[in-house]
Parts: C-alpha cells; sequence; structure tokens
C-alpha cells in the first residue's frame, strides 16, 4: 500500500466517523455475519434437521434416505441458508431431472422444503425457495401411457 493509498483510507475512516459510523464496529459486524453465515449454511440446517427426525424415532431407512437427499443437495449445501434462491434450487433439481429421475427431483425438492421450513422455524431464513413458483412449475414426471392387454390376449387364458 503506498503513502497516498493509506492516507486516502485514514480520510475516508475520519469521514465515517465524521458521520457517526464506527469503522471498528463495521468491520466487526462484518465478521460477525460473515461467522454466522458459515454456521447457517443448508448443510448444516439439513444436518440438525436430520439429527431432529432421529430423536423422534424415524426409522433408518427414512433417516438414510434424508442423508442421501442431502447428498443430492451438493450443490446447495455449503451456501448460507437465506442466501439461496429459487433458481438456484431449481439448477439442482433440474440436473437431477436432466438424469430421468422426475419422481426422485420432486422428494427432493419435498426434503428441500422440510429443511428450508425447519430453518425458518429456528431463525436461520425468512423464506422458503421450495415453495415458489419457479420450483414448483418445472418439475413434472413423465406421464408414459402404458399398453392395456386385451382380455383375450392374456396368454394364461388362453
Amino acid at each position: 500500500m503506498t503513502l497516498s493509498q493509506a492516507r486516502r483510507k485514514r480520510d475516508e475512516a475520519k469521514g465515517e466517523l465524521d458521520d457517526g459510523i464506527d469503522p471498528a464496529e463495521e468491520k466487526r459486524q462484518k465478521r460477525l455475519q460473515a461467522e454466522l453465515a458459515a454456521k447457517t449454511s443448508f448443510a448444516v440446517v439439513a444436518t440438525e434437521f436430520i439429527q431432529k427426525m432421529e430423536l423422534e424415532g424415524k426409522s433408518p431407512a427414512t433417516i438414510k434416505k434424508a442423508r442421501w437427499f442431502l447428498e443430492l443437495l451438493g450443490g446447495i449445501a455449503k451456501r448460507p441458508i437465506a442466501a439461496i434462491t429459487p433458481h438456484e434450487l431449481l439448477d439442482v433439481l433440474k440436473r437431477v431431472e436432466r438424469r430421468g429421475h422426475y419422481e426422485t427431483a420432486l422428494r427432493l425438492r419435498a426434503f428441500a422444503g422440510r429443511v428450508f421450513r425447519y430453518g425458518f422455524a429456528t431463525l436461520r431464513t425468512e423464506r422458503n425457495p421450495a415453495d415458489s413458483r419457479e420450483s414448483l412449475s418445472q418439475i413434472r414426471p413423465s406421464s408414459r401411457t402404458r399398453a392395456r392387454l386385451a382380455a383375450n390376449a392374456d396368454p394364461e387364458r388362453g
């Protein structure tokens, strides 16, 4: 840092002090917000939600499936839960859907919605991106028509 840059920063800090803003307090607040964001990542809240499910006596298969859903949501797992947008969630769901796993994508959205509701209940987020129209309307299971056998075409009836 050059001397002129240091003087400019000093002058900015003096100006902030004159306006009633304490630069040290502002820096401390930013650090606390960063720490809080690290403690409120989607993965942390989801893991806490899964532990709550275990304490409630959910079956081991349900717990295993919830952990698997958390792995599938790895694209948003490290982000602060309050900062996740519906588009980010939709992007993760679309990746699952592109592999042809439509039902998994729907169940994944439902699991994410439960985690967001838990985060809302524990005051870590103010909204649930899984309930937005973008994430609801995009995922649709494929509807294949199933051929029907005629009654006389049954091989066992002869």
